[in-house]
C-alpha cells in the first residue's frame, strides 16, 4: 500500500471522525519518512550529500513484527501534528510583525521612487542648462545605476 492509500484509509474512508492511536502513529511515521526523503533529495540536488559514514550491510529480510515506533512529543494541536500549535498571542504577534514589515517595504519603495524621480529631475535641469558632454551622461548613468542597485539590496 502506498502513502496515499494509507492516508486515505486513515482518514475519511474508514468512516471514523477521530483517528485511532495506531493511525496517528502510522501518519507520524509516514511524515517523518517523507521529511527524511525530502531532506536527502535536497542534499543530493545541492551536491552536499555525504551519505552514511558506517559500512552498509547487505539488506536483511524484513522482520515479521515491527518494533514500536519512537515516542513523539505531544502537541497542543489536533492529533497527528508534529509541531505544537501556535497560541493566539503568538499569532497576533506574527500578524503584527507581518503588517509592520509590509508597511516598511511600501515606505522604502516610495522613498526609492521619490529619490529616483528627484535624481532624474536634477539631471534634466542640468542637461537643459547646458549641453551635457559624454562624460556627464556617463556619470549620470552611473549614479542612477548605483542608486538602483543600492535600493535592490
Amino acid at each position: 500500500m502506498n502513502a496515499a492509500q494509507i492516508q486515505a484509509s486513515c482518514g475519511a474512508n474508514n468512516g471514523n471522525k477521530t483517528p485511532t492511536p495506531a493511525q496517528i502513529q502510522n501518519q507520524i511515521q509516514l511524515q517523518a519518512q517523507a521529511l527524511v526523503h525530502a531532506h536527502t533529495q535536497a542534499q543530493f540536488a545541492a551536491n552536499i550529500y555525504k551519505g552514511d559514514t558506517t559500512a552498509v550491510a547487505p539488506a536483511a529480510p524484513a522482520p515479521a513484527a515491527r518494533p514500536p515506533p519512537p515516542t513523539v512529543p505531544t502537541s497542543t494541536g489536533p492529533p497527528g501534528l508534529l509541531l505544537p500549535s501556535i497560541t493566539p498571542a503568538q499569532l497576533t504577534q506574527q500578524n503584527t510583525l507581518t503588517q509592520k514589515q509590509t508597511a516598511k517595504q511600501a515606505e522604502l519603495s516610495c522613498q526609492h521612487s521619490t529619490q529616483l524621480f528627484a535624481l532624474r529631475a536634477r539631471f534634466q535641469q542640468d542637461n537643459l542648462a547646458c549641453t551635457p558632454t559624454m562624460d556627464t551622461r556617463t556619470k549620470q548613468s552611473n549614479q542612477l545605476s548605483e542608486m538602483t542597485n543600492r535600493h535592490e539590496q
